[in-house]
């Protein structure tokens, strides 16, 4: 059973309950208001078409159960106008999750991508690198997380470092942009050596467009946990690099912690 349709379920036996819960409490309490639950819930996780009949068919049990119970609302002369607004109010509320759910996607969405380069930003970066790194951890597989800096008055060529990792990584490694002119790569399921000839194949390519970058980069074998222990050893690879006044590729390896 997919996860839709259980969602589907629930939401079908949600608005169930309420018309049952309105049916024979009508003269205890006014249930209406439980209807929304259910319809708000299908808006959320349901697509658009499925939420819609959903509320159409809230509307078709509030009907049934009010017309039963003699209510004011189904005098002849507007039963049809309150069936219809009372339908109407609750596709709106509908819509208006689903809205609302889309709006937050788009908006997660966006936070994940950084403006100028289009690679990931340092959110996406990191809760892709996260479930890429928690693979590798579970196959037992190498990974290999490099740093790469510009100096400040390169910053400016950042579009230029996203076109070259663009055109220099494969389709399962990860890229993103931490600062203005600070970059992060995760290439999973690779070793030292293998690593070593990715990020230089990157490096010279740099250096061909004139952009000069030092990559510090850690191999770790298998791959850890998490990234913590990996970053804190490229960053220290980087200031080995910065104290040197050197701009190249270095890569070391790290035992991975128990």
């Amino acid at each position: 059973m997919n996860n839709r349709f259980l969602i589907m379920l629930l939401v079908f036996a949600g608005i169930l309950a309420a018309a049952a819960i309105d049916h024979y409490g009508r003269f205890a309490m006014y249930a209406g208001p439980l209807y929304f639950v259910p319809l708000i819930f299908a808006g959320w996780y349901l697509e658009r078409t499925t939420a819609i009949i959903a509320a159409v068919l809230a509307a078709g049990l509030w009907a049934m159960v009010s017309l039963e119970a003699g209510s004011p609302y189904f005098e002849p002369a507007s039963w049809l106008t309150n069936l219809l607004l009372q339908g109407a109010l609750f596709v709106v509320v509908t819509l208006l999750a689903r809205w609302l759910h889309v709006n937050r996607e788009t908006a997660h969405e966006l936070a994940a991508v950084d403006e100028e380069t289009g690679l990931a930003s340092r959110h996406g970066f990191f809760e892709r690198a996260g479930s890429v790194l928690a693979v590798c951890h579970r196959n037992g597989e190498p990974v290999t997380l490099a740093y790469l800096t510009l100096d400040a008055d390169q910053d400016g060529q950042c579009r230029q470092v996203a076109e070259v990792l663009a055109d220099s990584l494969r389709i399962s490694d990860v890229a993103g942009r931490l600062e203005a002119g600070e970059f992060a790569i995760l290439l999973p399921e690779t070793g030292q050596a293998a690593a070593h000839v990715a990020l230089e194949k990157v490096r010279l390519a740099l250096d061909a467009r004139r952009v000069h970058a030092r990559i510090g980069a850690v191999t770790a074998s298998p791959a850890p946990r998490d990234l913590n222990g990996m970053f804190h050893a490229a960053d220290k690879l980087l200031h080995r690099l910065r104290a040197a006044h050197r701009e190249e590729l270095i890569i070391e390896g790290m035992a991975a912690p128990a």
